[in-house]
């Protein structure tokens, strides 16, 4: 008797509580514009714990006392994420009640649109020019966060001197090798257009063609991103006029440096079509008459071209660049070697990248296992600033984690084959102070950007922020007179080359 009572109690109870939780419902159909977004629902202030749904969305929602609203959360997705935030909104039934009304069911399907919050950046894709081991020379696509304002935080505003590549430029894909010429008055670039994707075999054709003793290494890895070059161009810029002169058209040619008062050029080109590289030199620039300046083993290429000295005062040249050696799988496998007038043969200096000769020759800046390093001419005596690069790394990979595609690319090719920290290291003409790239600094999202900053080149101590813009900021060059600090910036959501006055303290 008491059992049955208590069975009677509890069901009575039950009816009352859903009695209590009934409330007017809505079928809701969740549209997100642009569309292309993940939905995800959650009662009042409950956490998003499922995985969201692909808006349209049919979803009903029933109101109580206790379930006084749902919060909507609208995740986009692919390269909408790249242009649109994680956006979130609150419904609640007398929103929906004056808006729509309710049929006399207390059921009406209705269609409700969520307007996704634009981000203030966008993640502008571009290429660059990478030496794959197997491959050869490839167009590897990236992503650098692009704002469309100019002006840094700390109220610099730069001058837009020279566009490189235009989001919209159907002629060009990517960009290498930017440089000033000695006499200020021009950039000196190279631009390069992708060839179409080649087609390789199926995994089971691979298995055959290995079974038959066919070498398949050729055709590994495989990326959609890591493209084929049809043709890359050397241009130079003039500052003043803005008109554009092609120096080199014919191949794939990169890297270039001006020499000899701006009279002579060097380069490095893949000349045999085979996927590597080697130095050029045209003493003149009018003329087509070109000498190979270097020789490598197979496979091997060569990069990062920079010239000090001048024969025709009397200096002596020398000429610095980097070879990526048969086989690379990191940076830290790439040489730096230099070349010179007082020599019959090339000198290898010591391990590491983008170097560049102090206005005295006597000195080299490079990147060395992600930092800023100097050493003498000779390859001995080297000195490291340390920039905290590991948190660098860390903040970086941590930025990734919501893209699959992101992380892809990252452990496949960027930290090992082409992130850099710090990166570009360039002089002051007086010898006083290293110019450099650098991602020490976080953007408001807590992703690394990079920034051009400056430091004494004798005691490496308090380094000087000089661009604060969280577009990506790089590549800096250094005027003649030492009073300007030219840059590669994607502010305004365009490559360019901006200008603006160095720091006092920096100036001569």
């Amino acid at each position: 008797m008491k059992n049955s009572l208590f069975a009677c109690t509890l069901a009575l109870l039950v009816l009352l509580l859903a009695a209590c939780e009934s409330g007017p419902g809505y079928r809701v159909n969740l549209l997100t514009d642009p569309p292309g977004a993940m939905v995800a629902i959650a009662k009042n202030n409950d956490p998003f714990t499922k995985r969201g749904n692909q808006s349209p969305y049919d979803k009903r929602l029933m109101f109580s006392d206790k379930n006084k609203q749902y919060r909507i959360e609208a995740r986009p997705q692919g390269r909408l994420a790249e242009t649109h935030m994680i956006t979130e909104i609150v419904l609640n039934e007398e929103d929906l009640a004056q808006a729509f009304g309710a049929d006399e069911k207390g059921v009406k399907k209705i269609p409700y649109t969520i307007e996704l919050d634009p981000r203030p950046w966008i993640d502008m894709r571009s290429h660059v020019l990478i030496f794959d081991p197997v491959l050869g020379w490839r167009g590897f696509e990236t992503k650098d966060r692009a704002y469309a304002h100019k002006t840094g935080n700390n109220g610099e505003s730069p001058e837009k001197v020279v566009v490189l590549l235009d989001r919209n430029d159907t002629e060009f894909d990517g960009f290498r090798g930017v440089s000033l010429s000695p006499s200020g008055r021009s950039i000196v670039f190279s631009t390069f257009k992708l060839d179409e994707p080649e087609s390789y075999p199926t995994s089971s054709e691979l298995k055959e063609l290995k079974s038959d003793g066919v070498d398949i290494t050729k055709f590994v890895p495989r990326m959609e991103w890591l493209m084929p070059i049809k043709y890359a161009k050397i241009r130079a810029e003039f500052i003043e006029g803005q008109s554009t002169d092609e120096l080199v058209r014919e191949g794939i040619s990169f890297d270039p440096w001006i020499i000899d008062d701006d009279k002579g050029l060097v380069y490095v080109s893949d000349t045999e079509g085979d996927g590597t590289s080697r130095l050029q030199v045209r003493p003149n620039i009018g003329s087509q008459m070109t000498a190979r300046s270097n020789e490598h083993n197979p496979n091997e290429a060569t990069a990062y071209v920079s010239r000090h000295g001048n024969e025709e005062v009397g200096e002596v040249r020398q000429t610095l660049f980097n070879v990526y050696p048969k086989g690379w799988k990191t940076l830290a496998d790439v040489q730096i070697k230099k070349e010179s007038s007082k020599y019959a043969s090339i000198l290898t200096i010591c391990p590491g990248i983008q170097p560049r000769f102090s206005p005295r020759g006597d000195l080299i800046a490079h990147i060395f296992e992600n930092e800023l390093r100097i050493i003498s001419e000779g390859g001995i005596a080297p000195r490291t600033f340390s920039t905290g690069t590991k948190g660098v790394i860390e903040r970086y990979e941590s930025s990734l984690k919501d893209s699959e595609e992101d992380m892809a690319r990252w452990e496949n090719y960027e930290r090992d084959r082409l992130f850099l920290p710090n990166s570009y290291p360039t002089w002051t003409p007086d010898g006083k102070w290293l110019v450099y790239t650098s991602m020490s600094v976080a953007d408001e999202t807590g992703r690394p950007q990079q920034d051009i900053f400056a430091m004494n080149s004798e005691t490496g101590s308090n380094p000087i922020q000089l661009t604060t813009n969280p577009s990506a900021d790089r590549m800096p060059m250094i005027s003649p007179d030492g009073k300007f600090l030219y840059f590669v910036s994607n502010r305004e959501k365009v490559w360019a080359v901006w200008k603006t006055p160095l720091p006092r303290v920096m100036q001569p």
